[in-house]
């Protein structure tokens, strides 16, 4: 069980950082996404209220697409497309509900906006063209003409089987294929184009229903919320990432470059995280892939806004829970600097923003996650905790006999650390708790400062606690929590030894 701190390959537990103001406003927040433009910079866009409003990954927002009316307080999908040769993005709202905001087109070069008659619930741009789901129906555009749809161009999805239509997700494949996701079915659609049947189509290309393949991979999973489908690199157990109804599943890919169904949930050890999600708006879940983690911002515990972060670490294959809610969450490369950003799904009295109209106290910010802050906002102290795996030694059925626990810990402020632990799966007992004084002392430089080397302030410090009160038993557990400020810490080892019916196999054990 981890809360609000991440765990690297070595073991090293660490707080998670906490979140820096990145600009605000007062109206309902409804999503963040981005583009890049012509020349190559990277822009972060935002809905707050009815409108759009643009950021170089900075405080300064500016309104555009003045022409534009959204829905408020629903949540937007974003997504890069060509209107002609100009750079656009199409905005719609994702939500569950029977209000939707209209299509919108907002052309980058020209600042100019318009509308499609679709309020869909889903979209994603492919081979040119924007494709929009909505109930059953796929539909799609021209080619770089993102708001000129027809009644002949749309696509009966599996009517009336797995529920609506939720994710389109197109898919690296030989031939252009594209995901599409219902509440409880995944299909994945070949078209092809013309009277040539081309994989490419040409502007007029009406779709080749005899050729074109919509085929069925999974009957019984679909996903819950669009913005959950997140494409991530190096995970061997799939490539595309997405909330269901069971919990986080992923889409392997084959080594023919094909898609199969959809695996066992990858949130298959952390059923009790699964069970608190608010599975009822769930459909406002939004996820983004950061620092090699699958980060998804869900509703939990009866909240009816997305609540907490679950981070899926794609090496160590962890879970960890971050306490902080989220509207909608993005990473991006702004300023030289890949960073992670959530949009607050609440109001918050963090004042240290620029850019802010009307109630300036109050915005719906936007915030840097994983900064170099110690605090959330409204300068909340940022608790973690932490429970290990059960230590059993070799033998989970021989009795143990515990000698000590070792605690390596860092920290450059004064903090008071919460230790627990765990006797066969009894209650929790708090036993002692360890004062982590930092060092004033500045950083060494080598090969300058002279010897003797000072300790810095992320000076790893040991905690031994002696066990030899503690009854023997089968298996031991370890919990930590802050209560003043917050540390971080290297490894615990636990010291024990094995009973044995013959007295010299008695022997000291060690596990961390």
């Amino acid at each position: 069980q981890l809360e609000n701190v991440t765990i690297d390959r070595f073991g090293r537990v660490r707080r998670r950082g906490g979140t820096t103001a990145f600009g605000g406003r007062p109206e309902l927040p409804g999503g963040i996404g981005k583009y890049v433009d012509n020349d190559e910079i990277e822009f972060m866009l935002g809905v707050w209220g009815n409108d759009i409003y643009r950021s170089q990954g900075d405080s300064g927002w500016a309104q555009i697409a003045t022409d534009v009316s959204l829905q408020p307080d629903l949540l937007h999908q974003f997504v890069p497309i060509r209107v002609g040769v100009n750079q656009a993005v199409a905005v719609g709202s994702c939500e569950q509900t029977t209000t939707k905001s209209q299509l919108s087109i907002y052309d980058v070069d020209s600042d100019a906006v318009t509308q499609a008659s679709l309020f869909p619930r889903c979209i994603a741009a492919f081979q040119n063209r924007l494709f929009a789901g909505d109930a059953d129906t796929l539909h799609w555009s021209e080619i770089a003409a993102p708001v000129a749809f027809s009644n002949a161009n749309n696509l009966l999805i599996e009517p009336g089987v797995g529920g609506k239509i939720t994710a389109l997700f197109p898919t690296r494949e030989e031939n252009p294929r594209m995901l599409i996701f219902k509440e409880d079915l995944i299909a994945v659609f070949e078209p092809k184009w013309g009277a040539s049947s081309s994989f490419i189509a040409t502007a007029g290309d009406a779709l080749d229903t005899i050729t074109s393949k919509l085929r069925v991979l999974n009957p019984d999973v679909g996903c819950v919320a669009t913005k959950s489908v997140v494409e991530v690199s190096g995970f061997e157990d799939g490539d595309i990432l997405f909330l269901a109804k069971d919990g986080v599943r992923a889409i392997r890919r084959s080594a023919t470059d094909s898609q199969a169904g959809a695996g066992l949930p990858v949130s298959y050890d952390i059923p009790d995280y699964i069970d608190r999600i608010n599975f009822s708006k769930a459909y406002r879940a939004a996820a983004t892939f950061y620092d090699n983690a699958y980060h998804l911002a869900v509703p939990m515990d009866g909240s009816a806004s997305n609540s907490h972060i679950l981070r899926f670490d794609l090496q160590t294959k962890g879970w960890s829970l971050q306490n902080i809610g989220a509207k909608d969450v993005m990473s991006g490369r702004f300023a030289s600097s890949h960073r992670c950003f959530l949009q607050s799904p609440l109001r918050t009295n963090d004042t240290s923003v620029t850019n802010a109209v009307g109630d300036a106290t109050l915005p719906h910010q936007l915030f840097q996650l994983y900064s170099s802050s110690k605090l959330d906002p409204a300068a909340s102290k940022i608790n973690w905790r932490v429970a290990s795996r059960a230590f059993a030694g070799k033998d989970m059925g021989r009795e143990k006999r515990w000698d000590s626990l070792k605690l390596l810990m860092s920290s450059g402020d004064t903090a008071i650390v919460e230790v627990g632990y765990k006797l066969n799966q009894g209650p929790t007992l708090t036993t002692a708790t360890a004062v982590v004084t930092g060092s004033a002392a500045g950083s060494v430089v080598l090969g300058v400062d002279p010897l003797p080397w000072q300790a810095t302030d992320a000076v790893l410090r040991q905690f031994p606690y002696n066990l030899a009160d503690i009854d023997p038993g089968y298996i031991f557990q370890v919990e930590l929590g802050s209560v003043t400020s917050a540390s971080d810490f290297g490894q615990v080892s636990l010291y024990f030894m094995e009973f044995s019916s013959f007295p010299q196999q008695n022997k000291f054990e060690a596990d961390s």
